[in-house]
C-alpha cells in the first residue's frame, strides 16, 4: 500500500516519492513539499499585510502586488487550484494598470500577465487567453530597452504561444512567426545556457510540424 495518498497537490510528487528506496527518502521528499508550502503561505500572507498597510499611490504598490501574484502562481503550481491562478492574474493585471504607458517597468508587468494567461489557457483552453497573451508579449518586446537581457526569453515565450495558437487554429502564419521568434531567441541566448536547450527543442518541434503540414523546412 502506498505511504502517500494521491490527493491534490501531492499528485505531482507521487512518482518521485514512490520510487524512493527507503522511508527516509520518502520523508525527505515530503519535508521538501511542506517547506515549499510554508514559504508560499508566508509570502502571500506578508504581501497581503504590506498591501493593507500601504497608502494608495505608494511607489512600492506595484512591486508588492507583483510579489503577491508571483506567490499565488507558485501556490497554484503546488495545489493546482484554479482560484489561485485566477487571483494571480487579477493581481498581475492590477500591477500592470499601476504601470501605465511610459513607466519603465511596464514591459515586465506585461510579460507577467502574458505568462499567467498562458498557464490559464493550458488549463481551460480558451482562445481569448492566447490572443491576449500574444498581444502582451508583443507590446513587452516593443517596450524592452535595447539589448535587454530578458529579450531572448520574451521572444521564446512569444514563439511558444504562437505555436500553441497554430495548434489550435491551424494558421500557418503563426507557425512561421513562431519559427522566426525561436531563431531570434537562439541568436540572443547568451546568458541563458539552460534555456537555450529548450529553445532548440521548441525550434526543432516547429520545423517538424511545418514539414508534416507543408513538406518543407
Amino acid at each position: 500500500m502506498p505511504l502517500v495518498r494521491e490527493r491534490g497537490w501531492l499528485r505531482g510528487w507521487r512518482k518521485e516519492v514512490y520510487d524512493r528506496k527507503s522511508v527516509d527518502g520518502i520523508y525527505a521528499s515530503l519535508r521538501t513539499v511542506f517547506r515549499l508550502l510554508k514559504v508560499k503561505i508566508v509570502t502571500i500572507k506578508y504581501s497581503r499585510a504590506a498591501l493593507a498597510a500601504l497608502k494608495e499611490g505608494h511607489p512600492d504598490h506595484p512591486s508588492i502586488i507583483t510579489g503577491l501574484a508571483t506567490g499565488l502562481i507558485r501556490w497554484f503550481e503546488l495545489r493546482r487550484h484554479a482560484a489561485d491562478l485566477q487571483s494571480a492574474i487579477m493581481n498581475f493585471q492590477l500591477a500592470l494598470d499601476l504601470r501605465p504607458p511610459g513607466n519603465p517597468s511596464r514591459f515586465s508587468a506585461l510579460s507577467d500577465v502574458a505568462d499567467a494567461l498562458v498557464m490559464r489557457y493550458n488549463r481551460r483552453v480558451e482562445f481569448v487567453d492566447l490572443r491576449m497573451a500574444i498581444d502582451h508579449y508583443r507590446e513587452a518586446l516593443r517596450l524592452l530597452p535595447p539589448s535587454h537581457k530578458g529579450e531572448p526569453v520574451l521572444l521564446d515565450n512569444l514563439g511558444n504561444t504562437l505555436f500553441l495558437r497554430h495548434a489550435r487554429s491551424g494558421d500557418l502564419k503563426d507557425l512561421d512567426e513562431a519559427i522566426e521568434k525561436h531563431r531570434l531567441a537562439l541568436d540572443l541566448r547568451a546568458g541563458h545556457p539552460a534555456r537555450g536547450v529548450l529553445m532548440l527543442e521548441a525550434l526543432a518541434n516547429c520545423h517538424n510540424i511545418r514539414f508534416k503540414e507543408q513538406n518543407t523546412l
